[in-house]
């Protein structure tokens, strides 16, 4: 930070010492070129300050943007149903089948058995 600081200093310096070298009448339509900046800058700057430049802000910003904004709204669009749909999907199977496997004969164990499938399809051929 020092340095870029120290950099700074230095090329404000040099254009300093050029500025006093310029010759009286280059000066003179530079700064008016300044001037005529500045107030270009002053009356675009009036010009938005108004509500219908407020709008005109606006507009220019979303006309330049023009895909982003839909796709971004069909993202939203997307995860709002999603959620939604969350809401409606009920939990109560989730319940059902753990209390239907806690109240089976079978001890919750013999389901993680890797053999159990083996023997339930040989029970149920009979």
């Amino acid at each position: 930070m020092k340095h870029e600081q120290e950099t700074a200093r230095q090329i404000v310096e040099l254009l300093n010492e050029s500025t006093q070298r310029l010759d009286p009448k280059v000066a003179v339509r530079l700064e008016d070129a300044r001037h005529a900046a500045v107030a270009r800058v002053n009356a675009q700057g009036a010009a938005v300050a108004g509500p219908a430049g407020l709008t005109q802000m606006f507009m220019g910003y979303f006309s330049q943007h023009r895909i982003i904004m839909p796709t971004a709204m069909m993202c939203g669009a997307v995860l709002l149903a999603f959620v939604v749909t969350q809401q409606f999907v009920g939990q109560d199977g989730y319940e059902q089948g753990d209390a239907f496997l806690l109240a089976s004969d079978l001890p919750p164990e013999a389901y993680l058995d890797k053999g159990f499938d083996e023997w339930l399809e040989r029970t149920s051929q009979f």
